[in-house]
């Protein structure tokens, strides 16, 4: 993977585990918030393994329907140099607002997968829950913050919108098939990205000033570091994630 562009914002590393979590301590959905405010500039980078991934595990689908064959565990998926995907990037302390009018994301399931597997939206912002699947699934999540759901979608083309208050990252999961397991980021604002395949992201529209800008990865953990964004330049930064020690 190509590294970004070092002559434009600031390029920085950290390595090192700090603890799961990102939010208030306690919910609040009765707050009022204000839409977003933007401004233009934006902040890129990637997100890199430094370290063997961990081996790969094969999920017996099987059971799921008439001709599944196994898939590949996607908890960690990185590329030969290190890449990893599915990391979310996110600002920590970035003026809070509603997504009320953000567009509609989907979340499907698609051969007994959830697609994509990492979702990340900012509060009261629409989520369509659906299935692509002829099979019975159910969309279960038990959160700190957001209450204790369990959807049930029967059959292919049903849905169900939802919309999360409080900013915390939740796991989803199918209790019919076990192996299936998703991961929605819920944000106070609209300042966050999902990493791609080569480990890069983007985040666009940032108002100009100094924050704290966070990783997630749902094996790894979290990282932190701050960063000053101005409009005359991208801000560039890197996240390196290790395994841990044996």
């Amino acid at each position: 993977m190509k590294a970004a562009t070092r002559s434009v914002g600031a390029l920085l590393t950290l390595v090192g585990f700090l603890a799961l979590g990102c939010g208030p301590e306690t919910p609040d959905a009765s707050r009022t918030l204000p839409p977003p405010v933007f401004g233009s500039a934006s902040i890129v980078g990637s997100v890199k393994l430094v370290g063997p991934p961990p081996p790969v595990r094969m999920l017996d689908i099987g059971s799921c329907h008439t001709g599944a064959v196994a898939a590949i565990d996607e908890t960690v998926v990185v590329g030969s140099s290190g890449e990893l995907a599915n990391a979310i990037v996110y600002l920590i302390d970035a003026p809070l607002s509603t997504g009320v009018a953000q567009p509609q994301l989907v979340l499907d399931q698609v051969g007994c997968k959830y697609v994509p597997r990492i979702t990340a939206v900012q509060s009261n912002q629409p989520l369509k829950i659906t299935t692509s699947d002829s099979v019975f699934h159910n969309v279960h999540w038990v959160s700190q913050h957001n209450g204790n759901v369990n959807v049930g979608l029967p059959k292919a083309g049903d849905f169900k919108t939802v919309a999360f208050t409080t900013p915390e990252f939740i796991r989803v999961r199918c209790d019919v098939h076990p192996w299936m397991n998703a991961w929605v980021g819920v944000f106070d604002h609209p300042f966050f990205a999902v990493t791609n395949e080569k480990g890069q992201f983007k985040i666009d529209k940032v108002p100009a000033g100094t924050y704290r800008v966070g990783v997630w990865h749902e094996l790894y953990g979290t990282r932190e570091l701050s960063l000053v964004v101005t409009d005359s330049a991208p801000g560039v930064v890197r996240f390196e994630f290790a395994p841990p020690a044996k």
